[in-house]
Parts: C-alpha cells; structure tokens; sequence
C-alpha cells in the first residue's frame, strides 16, 4: 500500500459498534486500511437509537400492564430495562474486541461542539449506514455535523441495504444537499451506483467493503493460535432460522458427507438464561471461516469471510434483511449460482466446485482499484 505524503487525520463514520461481526471487522478493516496509508484514524461514535421521552416510556409500561394484569397476556413490562441490564453480558466478548483494537474512539457530540478537534477528512462507510431504517439520524451519514468545516467529506463503500428506495422526500433531500458537499463518492453495491444517481444526482464508484481491502493473513493474525475447533466440518451464520434454510442444510450435509456447526448463538433479547446468548468472540467467528471445509449462510459478511478464505459455501437470499446485496457481492466474482432461495436451487454440479484462481485474481484487481480510490480521496488526488 503506497502511503501519504503527509500524515492526515481522519476519522471513520460508521454504524455504532455491538455484537454485529460483520458491524465490527468493517470498521477494522477500514481503519487498518487507512492507517495503512500513513493516517492517524478515530473511529467516530453515535447514538443509532432515538431515545424515548419519559412520556413515551410511561405510556409503553401503561400499555403494556394492561395487557399483562388485565388481558392477561404474556408480556414483560419493563423489557428496554432488562435488555440494558444483560447487554454487558451477552457483548462481553466483542466489547473486549472494540476494546483492544479501536484505540481512537470520539463521539460525535464532542466533533460538533469541539470546533478545536481537527480532522482533515471524514470517510462515511462502510455496511448500511445510509439505510434509515437502520441508522435513524440519517443526516449524520451525510456530515450535517460538521457544517461547513474545512475538511474532505468521502464515502467509502456505504450501502443502501437494498435497492428499493427508503427514504422519505424530506430525508431525499436533505441528503442531496448535504452530499452535494461530498468531495469522493463511493458505495458498496452496484444498484447504488445508480440509486445516487436517480435521488442524489451524483457520480458514484462501485468499490469493495472494507473487509476485503485485508487479506486472509491479516485476519489469521487477529486469531492468533487456537485449537482447530472447526477443521473438518461445515460452519452456519444463520441469522434468521427459517424451514427453507434447514431444508437446505440437511440437502447440502447429505450431498458432500459433511457435518455442519452453528458459528453463532440466537442473540435476539428474549430467553431466560442470558449465557445462552453471550456472543462468542470475534477471534472464534474469524477462525470458523480459516478452518471450515463449508460455509451456509445468509450473511453479507459471512459471505465476504467465505471468499476471502476460499471457503465453498451458499448462501440463502435474506429478503428480510434485504438480498441485492448479496447478489451485487457475488457478480463481481463470477458467483451468482451460490445465491440461492430453497435447495432446488442449488448447484446440480459438485458444490464445492469454485475456480478460486479466477476468484483471487479478480479479487486483487477489486481489491487495487479500492485502496486507489481510499488513497487518491483521503490525499486530496483526482480520480
């Protein structure tokens, strides 16, 4: 990676930090990727939940008493509470991941009130942060905080999440214009390239997610020496469980003579026993993908650590969550047949049947391209 000519300061704006893998290991990369090339980095924190008034909280515990002591329903009155209460239970493994490997963490409140707090560039990306439905305060996305400031405002690889249009018209343009300001634009799937074309009116650069600006030794290096937990088996990162998926579980297990293990627990916020659902660490989730001789899935991200580790896998389109994704990431590398929907879609051919040769040279070209971009848009350098 060819460095700086002078050392830059710059901070990352990305969806807040918890228990998403994919959430965390994107914002690693991007930040050992610039750091890579001579930065000094921050990792820019927010809120990504509106707070409810008392008001509102009061009327949600009335609510749900009457339901509970009247109606008779099975429903717990003060869940926000308990849910606040275990999180540092179920985080405390990638909380001491966050912690050890994001040493530069500012929150946002302190760069909008702290004029002296100096960055030379801000760099908005990657995963769904320009999804409202997953980042509430939109406009943060776009810098609205920090105004008119002499700084270089870049995009790096963003995603819509899908490519069906979810902003309202006042968040359209309000976005408009505050991308207007933008000095580089990137996003992370091609559909996007022209959803900021239609809605913003600007130029974008299809660009890889972050992830994938490490390589494979990179992220061995953050596992460190384990025991060989998965060498010889099949890996899932589900993360909706549905009949479809078990059907193709159980038709994939029986087509290549492979026992599968779960690499994630259900951490959704109900059950009684919190241990249950402590997420395993960052370190595991990595070294599911370094060992396994399979991957199911339908992650992004899973899908991504696939690849990297040329690993064969499928992966179950999540029209929930939002599948263009999905396809965008694999028709860059030639892999679309692994995007599936129910097992009769599945490859009649041998499943582990991947050119990877193709795959990585493909790989190192997507891979150039993007760290020129990040670098030539953080130095202030024409496309």
């Amino acid at each position: 990676m060819k460095t700086l000519d002078k050392t830059k300061t710059v901070g990352i704006m990305s969806l807040p930090l918890h228990t998403n893998y994919g959430g965390i290991l994107q914002a690693y990369a991007l930040q050992e990727a610039l750091k890579r090339l001579g930065n000094k980095v921050y990792i820019i924190d927010s809120e990504n939940k509106k707070k409810p008034s008392r008001l509102e909280m009061l009327k949600r515990y009335t609510k749900r008493s009457i339901q509970k002591y009247l109606l008779r329903k099975n429903v717990e009155i003060f869940r926000e509470k308990r849910i606040k209460e275990e999180y540092p239970i179920v985080a405390q493994h990638t909380n001491k991941f966050i912690e050890s490997y994001f040493k530069n963490i500012v929150h946002l409140e302190k760069i909008k009130a702290d004029k002296s707090f100096a960055l030379d560039a801000i760099v908005v990306g990657s995963d769904q942060i320009w999804r409202p439905r997953y980042y509430y305060a939109i406009e943060n996305a776009y810098l609205d905080f920090v105004k008119d400031r002499e700084l270089r405002r870049i995009s790096y690889a963003p995603s819509f999440g899908t490519d069906a249009w979810e902003y309202s018209e006042a968040q359209t343009q309000l976005c408009k214009s505050l991308l207007g300001k933008f000095d580089n634009v990137s996003v992370r799937e091609d559909s996007a390239v022209q959803m900021v074309k239609k809605n913003f009116g600007r130029d974008a650069v299809h660009v890889l997610d972050p992830t994938m600006l490490l390589q494979p030794e990179d992220y061995l290096k953050v596992v460190g020496q384990v025991d060989n937990k998965y060498s010889g088996s099949g890996i899932t990162y589900v993360l909706d469980n549905s009949g479809e998926k078990k059907e193709i579980l159980d038709e994939v297990s029986a087509r290549i003579g492979l026992s599968f293990s779960p690499l994630n627990v259900q951490i959704g916020d109900n059950g009684p026993d919190v241990t249950s659902r402590i997420a395993p660490p960052v370190e595991n989730w990595l070294q599911g993908f370094a060992e396994a001789d399979f991957v199911i899935t339908d992650s992004f991200h899973a899908s991504v650590f696939s690849i990297l580790f040329n690993k064969p896998f499928i992966v179950v389109a999540n029209k929930t969550r939002g599948t263009s994704r999905m396809s965008s990431l694999l028709k860059m590398f030639g892999l679309e047949d692994r995007l599936v929907e129910n097992k009769s879609d599945l490859p009649t051919e041998d499943l582990k049947a991947i050119d990877w040769e193709i795959v990585n040279a493909k790989l190192d070209s997507l891979r150039a391209q993007s760290i020129n971009f990040l670098s030539n848009a953080v130095a202030g350098k024409s496309e």
